[in-house]
């Protein structure tokens, strides 16, 4: 029996991978709803919906101001490998985490500065302390995203996928100990900024151990990186304007729906809906990120054949297992959320079954790392922007009269027109790339 080519055995181990990293995020898919479910249960409706404002609010501000640092970093440690660049490497990292450390600084700031203003707006009084101490996350988030662009661009595919695991059993861990010690949404916050340490604490540390490069200094590290820095710049001000959006679709949902409906009982419905939904979504994270540190590297080496074999693969896993998992969440929604949550959680229902259709959003979601490793961001920037457009316009005009339905309903619009957009930009980064490997004058521009 003849050997299997390189490009076989890439797939074949990036399978493996991804099958154990899916695994691992429905442990900790399934850990984070027995989380939601000891919070909701614990703080009832009404605080466990303050419960969510406080800590999505401030996860919203953070994403704000994020230039998805990670996602840079994972092409630019890719590229450096490709080029033997040891010093790169570093320099990578140490640019990064100066990136976020200023950015989650100045989170950390207006947070504790418009707390009171961002309470009115919600028409939230009592959010202010509660997101005031969830903003202490941001003393140790910065050091996440450097870490996980390490691990990815080194294919530690699988400690990751143990990272996460075990972040998720830290989260629900402090989640059982405050329904213990500290019953109240205040308490629950800083059970959940406590256990953030943690787990920010053990990717730092992984990544510290991964990335065995060495080099001249962190001065001539730093300076490796800012030799080709309007090209970093331009990465960046792309990815930022593509996180700030999908920040507003996601972390934006709890102060649109209080805002609209003035019920904090609505928004806690339409966030119970999302942490099972969302919790689906999880499944996938782990094979979309292996995708993307190796689309990376494929593009990096110019290497069409396995970029196509890694796309495909990825998007008929994905159709498959959002198939298998779609139709039986809806039969069995109105059984499981008062089940997960309690008989209070009864109106999660609907929203949930409304959300079903927004699953489908990671089949063509390859189409984002590609053409951020590609060079060209701003192709799907245009796809979030018309993402972000139909949210907010199905937010507006659903949620007054249909409430946490309303929300759901807009969740699933702007998700399909995400994976219409990927669909419809695929070919085109797909000849980019051909252009690329045939030669640099017959590439086409962003």
């Amino acid at each position: 029996m003849s050997e299997r080519s390189p490009r076989a055995r890439l797939v074949a181990r990036l399978s493996a991978d991804a099958g154990l990293s899916a695994a691992a995020a429905g442990v900790a898919a399934a850990v984070g709803i027995v989380r939601a479910g000891i919070t909701s249960r614990v703080l009832g409706l009404e605080g466990f919906g303050l419960f969510a404002l406080a800590m999505s609010t401030h996860l919203l501000l953070a994403k704000l101001l994020s230039v998805r640092v990670w996602e840079w970093a994972t092409n630019e440690l890719a590229r450096a490998r490709a080029d033997g660049d040891e010093a790169r490497l570093r320099g990578v990292v140490v640019v990064g985490r100066g990136i976020t450390l200023a950015l989650h600084g100045l989170t950390l700031a207006l947070v504790w500065l418009g707390a009171d203003a961002i309470a009115t707006v919600a028409r939230a009084p009592a959010l202010p302390e509660a997101l005031r101490l969830a903003s202490l996350q941001s003393l140790v988030l910065f050091l996440d995203d450097p870490a996980t662009a390490v691990l990815r661009s080194e294919g530690r595919h699988r400690q990751l996928a143990g990272l996460g695991l075990l972040g998720a059993l830290v989260r629900t861990m402090a989640a059982g100990l405050c329904a213990i010690v500290a019953p109240t949404v205040e308490g629950f916050v800083v059970g959940q900024v406590v256990a953030q340490v943690v787990v920010s604490g053990a990717f730092h540390l992984a990544s510290f151990r991964a990335l065995r490069a060495r080099g001249p200094g962190v001065a001539a590290d730093v300076a490796a990186v800012l030799r080709d820095r309007s090209r970093h710049l331009r990465t960046l001000l792309s990815l930022s304007a593509m996180d700030t959006l999908k920040a507003a679709l996601v972390e934006a949902d709890p102060l649109i729906v209080t805002a609209l409906t003035g019920s904090q009982a609505a928004a806690g419905a339409y966030r119970a809906a999302f942490a099972v939904v969302n919790g689906l979504l999880s499944l996938l994270t782990p094979a979309y990120l292996v995708v993307q540190a190796e689309l990376a590297h494929a593009v990096a080496r110019a290497d069409v054949a396995t970029a196509r074999a890694l796309a495909g693969r990825f998007s008929l896993a994905t159709a498959g297992l959002v198939l298998a998992v779609a139709l039986p969440l809806g039969l069995l929604a109105p059984w499981l959320m008062p089940l997960l949550f309690g008989p209070s959680f009864a109106p999660s229902v609907a929203p949930t079954q409304a959300m079903l259709l927004g699953l489908l959003l990671p089949v063509t979601g390859w189409a984002n790392p590609l053409a951020v490793s590609l060079g060209r961001p701003g192709a799907y920037l245009r796809v979030v922007l018309a993402m972000a457009c139909v949210k907010l316009l199905a937010m507006v005009g659903l949620v007054p009269t249909f409430g946490a339905v309303g929300a759901g309903l807009a969740f699933s619009l702007a998700n399909l027109t995400a994976f219409a957009g990927g669909f419809l930009l695929a070919p085109s980064l797909l000849r980019t790339l051909e252009a690329r490997a045939a030669g640099p004058t017959t590439e086409r521009s962003a």
